[in-house]
């Protein structure tokens, strides 16, 4: 296909070319008729040139339109046709030339997964095929049995990846709906959610599942993960004084968390469940309007410190760190707030924390 590439080059710049031809016959047919255009050699030379074309046009096809000579109309109709002709086929040959790259890139990435699934299941299907033929009862088949759990276990735990997870709500979003129009509810949170998607997209997410509202978004580095928020939070005044139809501007809470988890590509996102996921929720629960919240630790031992300060709370038992976007509070009214607020970060019950990240649901 790179072979097509200087072919789609050269038939957009022959169209050019073709293109070109209309001006300068009709400058050439001008040519005569401007007094004192004979004095220059040039001209003569061209209207010489121009001549000698026209004859060979009236020795080809016939030009004479009762008294009208036409000779000049049909070289620039044919002219005007090449064009065309060659900027259609150059188009269709780009266009081509794109969707076999990108084809391609759908069938090798839709094979590397389907490898992986089948390396899985063949890793599994011995011990899968031993477990059909343990006996219930048998001293050496619970024997047996045990040891399979112990190799299933390492098995499984080969296919550990290290990934971080972005977890992302709007502030109050039932409040900013009530009393607002139908569309301009419905536009607002379709232009976030493009805008999110476009501001992560450089990170290049690995899977998502989406709520109304709010995301679970999976990337293969924690450093990933923040980029991604902090992009998003950048952008986010932009929106609200650009895009936003509805009176109350959008605040957008972040909690970000990594570790090892099982990961399989064809998995969709809402389908992955682990404590590494469900921190990450935790986190943005807990975390201020337009901020970051990750763990303390992580911040530091995968030195992305940079902007982030001492939240001086604690989620799920972790002390945070917290990254305030552009919209953000200023930290003194944030504690304020939270002050204020029933309940803390680590008096909130489990289930209440969980039942939120059950909602988080949608598309991979």
């Amino acid at each position: 296909m790179l072979l097509l590439k200087p072919v789609v080059l050269l038939l957009r710049l022959g169209s050019v070319t073709a293109l070109l031809v209309l001006p300068m016959m009709l400058a050439i047919a001008l040519l005569p008729v401007l007094e004192g255009a004979g004095s220059y050699p040039w001209v003569n030379r061209v209207v010489g040139f121009d001549a000698s074309i026209m004859a060979s046009v009236r020795s080809v096809v016939p030009t004479q339109l009762g008294r009208l000579d036409i000779a000049r109309a049909l070289v620039m109709l044919a002219a005007f046709l090449v064009a065309g002709g060659l900027d259609i086929a150059s188009d269709r040959l780009s266009a081509l030339t794109s969707t076999s790259k990108s084809g391609l890139q759908r069938r090798l990435e839709k094979l590397r997964k389907s490898e992986q699934k089948a390396r899985r299941q063949a890793s599994l299907a011995p011990i899968e095929a031993k477990l059909e033929r343990l006996k219930p009862g048998d001293k050496k088949s619970r024997t047996e049995l045990v040891r399979l759990m112990v190799q299933a276990k390492r098995e499984l735990d080969a296919m550990t990846e290290d990934v971080a997870f972005l977890a992302l709500d709007v502030v109050e979003s039932t409040n900013m709906k009530l009393g607002e129009d139908a569309a301009f509810v419905e536009n607002d949170f379709r232009e976030f959610k493009t805008m999110v998607e476009s501001a992560i997209a450089k990170q290049r997410p690995l899977k998502s599942a989406w709520t109304p509202d709010g995301a679970m978004i999976c990337f293969d580095s924690l450093e990933r993960a923040v980029k991604a928020a902090q992009a998003m939070l950048r952008q986010l005044p932009d929106f609200n004084a650009n895009t936003r139809m509805m009176g109350t501007p959008f605040r957008v809470r972040c909690g970000v968390n990594a570790g090892a988890v099982q990961y399989d590509p064809t998995t969709p996102m809402e389908e992955m469940s682990d404590n590494v996921i469900d921190v990450a929720g935790h986190m943005q629960k807990y975390a201020e309007p337009d901020t970051i919240f990750v763990a303390d630790d992580l911040v530091e031992r995968k030195k992305v410190r940079r902007g982030f300060m001492p939240a001086g709370t604690e989620v799920d038992g972790y002390p945070v760190s917290v990254w305030r976007g552009p919209s953000a509070d200023p930290p003194s009214v944030a504690r304020a707030q939270i002050s204020n607020e029933p309940g803390t970060a680590g008096s909130a019950s489990a289930g209440a924390i969980l039942g939120d990240q059950e909602k988080v649901a949608g598309e991979s």
